[in-house]
């Protein structure tokens, strides 16, 4: 959880998804939520006196995208260590409806895959973040990882191939 006085740099392009996600934000008491609404505006705010502490981003902008603003915020000195995280769901949603594919079962497979990926190398946040506390290497971890990784990668397939897995229950809410 973030200390209580972050700064969030939230940029999106669509003021619904910004006020979306801005809302989100402010569960976190004393958090202070800068709007931008493209690359270039970020950049902008992240030259102001306010120090960012994350910054979430779309990646389909308009002036200059979310990539080319990941691209620029790395290769700064200053602003390279800012934890970045990209927003997909705007992006792969319309994709989805295109496939014929559930919202519910959309969701339930976007989170799955998160979790998944948060446990394996090369970018598991949560995975780098234990060694770092227990201090133990990949070398070690990985063993014992690596079971559960193969439960969540077949739980994974059943959620993604047999919709009716992940859909039950919010079906039989609605009736």
């Amino acid at each position: 959880m973030p200390h209580e006085n972050a700064n969030f740099l939230v940029v999106e392009d669509s003021p619904t998804m910004r006020q979306l996600i801005s809302f989100s934000l402010k569960r976190f008491k004393n958090a202070k939520i800068i709007e931008a609404v493209d690359g270039v505006d970020a950049l902008k705010k992240l030259s102001g006196p306010e120090k960012i502490d994350l910054i979430l981003t779309d990646i389909n902008m308009p002036v200059m995208d979310g990539l080319k603003l990941v691209s620029l915020v790395r290769q700064n000195a200053q602003l390279k260590a800012i934890p970045i995280i990209i927003i997909m769901g705007p992006i792969l949603y319309p994709v989805a409806q295109t496939f014929g594919i559930d919202p519910i079962h959309f969701g339930t497979i976007m989170i799955a895959n998160l979790g998944v990926g948060f446990i394996t190398p090369p970018l598991g946040v949560c995975l780098y973040a234990a060694m770092a506390i227990s201090g133990q290497r990949l070398s070690r971890v990985m063993p014992f990882l690596l079971p559960y990784i193969v439960a969540l990668i077949a739980s994974l397939m059943v959620i993604t191939y047999v919709p009716a897995f992940s859909l039950w229950l919010p079906r039989l809410m609605v009736k």
